[in-house]
């Protein structure tokens, strides 16, 4: 398959489009294949807020059972940024119609006075992904610093209670003992 960037440059992609879509995770309501807008993510309970923009079912659940139940309605159309129509690649979004424009959808006109988010306006710009980018970082850094801690301290937990174990024989053997001594006597 071949590419065209925005330089007109031509980058030869050896991958095919469906081993390229393979592992994509497609966004989408846990009841029906419409997109979702995110309202909230719960770090502490690992739990996402969302809302379906076609039905408008609203939900939190889990997020790793959100990310199973994804999977029975994904539906690649809703998450391609190509119009299926002219082919084009999404220039705005009607919030009138919930449905993606083209250019040559826009020059059809039949959205002229419908409310409309550019895509590219509201696309996030590398400088927000680099941001995001971190923050994902910062979160598997102390993901990960957590687990050696959990390690460190499951350790020390159980050197302390082999030391206590240790010290409650050695009383008993010594009580023995002593027991022993007094009824020799």
């Amino acid at each position: 398959m071949i590419k065209m960037t925005k330089e007109n440059d031509y980058i030869i992609d050896t991958k095919e489009p469906e081993q390229q879509r393979q592992n994509e995770i497609l966004y989408n309501c846990t009841e029906c294949p419409s997109s979702i807008e995110i309202l909230s993510i719960n770090e502490d309970e690992w739990s996402i807020e969302f809302q379906c923009i076609n039905n408008k079912h609203k939900k939190t659940i889990p997020i790793n059972e959100y990310l199973n139940k994804i999977k029975n309605f994904s539906d690649r159309n809703i998450n391609n940024d190509i119009c299926d129509i002219h082919n084009l690649r999404y220039e705005c979004y009607c919030l009138g119609c919930n449905i993606h424009l083209c250019k040559d959808c826009l020059k059809l006109r039949n959205h002229v006075n419908h409310f409309k988010n550019n895509i590219i306006e509201i696309e996030p710009t590398k400088k927000e992904m680099n941001i995001y980018e971190n923050i994902i970082k910062n979160y598997e850094d102390k993901i990960q610093k957590l687990e050696n801690e959990k390690i460190i301290k499951t350790k020390d937990l159980n050197n302390k209670f082999k030391e206590c174990k240790n010290k409650i024989k050695e009383r008993k053997e010594l009580n023995l003992k002593e027991n022993n001594n007094k009824m020799e006597l």
